[in-house]
Order: C-alpha cells, then structure tokens, then sequence
C-alpha cells in the first residue's frame, strides 16, 4: 500500500513538473505570454503591468503546487511547506492586483 502512494504520487509529481516545462517552454506564464497582451481598456500601460503580475503570481502559485507535489511524493515536508508558502504568496499578489485593479477602476 505505501509503495503505491509512493509511485502514484511518482507519477502525479512528474505530470505536474511536465505541466510546469509545458509552462515554461510555450511562455504560458511569462509575462511575454498571450495573456499579457489581451485587447484592454482604460490606461493601458498600467493593466498590462497588472496583467504581467497577475501571470507572474499565477506562474509562482504553478511552482508551488509542483515543488508541494514534489515534496509529497518524496515525503519531504519541508518541500511541502516551501511549496505551500509559494502558493499562499501568489494568493496574497493575487489579492494586492484585485485591490489595485478594483482603486483603478473607482477612479475611472
């Protein structure tokens, strides 16, 4: 039984890191990616600069689920806890970009 985990979770941390080279190699989560140049409104320069930390926040959250996932397959539980933290910071970015975006847009 725990040989299973072991290899399930083997395999769950080698998706996740080929999610992640995906990621990487089609610029997904760079800030040169599709979704930093979508058509917007208003002011321009300054929701792309949100969009680029929107996607730099979602591209950290990605690493922390791979290195929390990494942990858990290798039972190391300070890379669980590494990657936890990297998600709870992507989290609060996300959450510093809505509060910028929705200050933003009351001033609009």
């Amino acid at each position: 039984m725990n040989s299973f985990r072991q290899v399930s979770g083997f395999f769950m941390m080698m998706g996740l890191a080929i999610m992640l080279a995906i990621t990487i190699t089609f610029n997904f989560g760079n800030t040169d990616s599709w979704a930093a140049e979508l058509p917007l409104q208003s002011t321009g320069s300054s929701i792309q600069i949100a969009t680029q930390n929107q996607a730099r926040a979602n591209q950290k959250e990605l690493e922390g689920k791979v290195q929390e996932g990494f942990g858990k397959a290798t039972n190391n539980r300070q890379e669980q806890l590494i990657g936890k933290s990297k998600q709870v910071e992507s989290q609060v970015r996300n959450a510093i970009e809505d509060v910028k975006n929705n200050i933003q847009d009351a001033m609009n």
